[in-house]
């Protein structure tokens, strides 16, 4: 198995996925094995832990923002394991 990355950029057209910004995925990159500083990934994170769920307050905040969500409607998160 090869670990080389291809510098080839594809596109997926298909209905249901999108493509993210190169600077997004750079960011996933650089940060999934230390996700806010912490030291581990978000999915090893303590569920607890204040800096784990500020993230949360965050992403809810903007998922709101963004599809205009009104503050009648609960979002659920959660997370497997």
């Amino acid at each position: 198995m090869s670990t080389t990355r291809s510098t080839e950029t594809k596109y997926n057209f298909n209905g249901e996925q999108c493509a993210l910004p190169a600077a997004v995925l750079a960011t996933v990159e650089k940060e999934w094995n230390n996700c806010l500083g912490v030291g581990v990934s978000m999915l090893e994170m303590f569920n607890k832990q204040p800096k784990y769920l500020n993230l949360l307050v965050q992403g809810e905040k903007a998922l709101r923002e963004l599809v205009n969500l009104p503050a009648e409607f609960r979002v659920y998160t959660m997370s497997g394991g």
